[in-house]
């Protein structure tokens, strides 16, 4: 019977030995993947992005929200899609039940904007200051639309004398949504320009 050896390592044949360029090449992966991940926890944490996004929650909590539940919709496709019913005389269902405070709410949602361009990131004062001046006009329309549509009665259709302020009003609330759209876009891109490039 023949003699097992104790030591299985001395039986079996030598491992290869690795390449230092093999291990130079796992090296430089491990280094690039750490730093890739430190590159996205900075990106992250930057006060600039930081700002940029939570402006754009606060327009989706507080402003696009309230358009939905006005209009069906926060762009201004939507709004032209209530005019359109205006102008037919019809009510179109969310807006038919947007009055009193609803409707208010709609009309201060700019200003709960607003509120959140405080504190911006250095290097983005002229789109910061251009968004603003388009949430006023945003506003503003909004105001309008909100005297045109005071003291109708929303059970019966749109009265024929007045279908064409109405829509009218709409319509300059659907420009100025486009253009306030717009505005925010700018304002974050130029956030995350003014961000650092870490």
């Amino acid at each position: 019977m023949a003699r097992r050896s104790k030591n299985p390592a001395a039986s079996s044949p030598p491992p290869a030995p690795r390449s230092v360029a093999h291990a130079l090449r796992i090296a430089v992966a491990i280094v690039a993947l750490g730093a890739a991940v430190g590159l996205g926890w900075h990106r992250t944490r930057d006060p600039a992005r930081i700002w940029a996004r939570t402006l754009e929650r606060i327009h989706s909590d507080r402003f696009e929200q309230r358009f939905v539940r006005c209009f069906g919709g926060a762009d201004a496709e939507s709004l032209r899609r209530v005019e359109a019913d205006i102008r037919a005389g019809r009510w179109r269902a969310p807006f038919q039940a947007c009055t009193g405070p609803t409707l208010t709410e709609t009309v201060i949602a700019p200003l709960d904007v607003i509120t959140g361009l405080a504190d911006p990131p250095g290097g983005i004062d002229a789109a910061r200051a251009r968004e603003r001046i388009s949430l006023d006009r945003l506003r503003g329309t909004l105001t309008q639309l909100e005297r045109v549509t005071y003291g109708l009665d929303r059970s019966h259709p749109v009265p024929e004398a007045t279908r064409d302020a109405l829509a009218t009003a709409l319509e300059d609330v659907a420009v100025e949504v486009q253009n306030e759209r717009r505005t925010l876009t700018d304002l974050v891109d130029a956030a995350e320009s003014a961000a650092r490039w870490w």
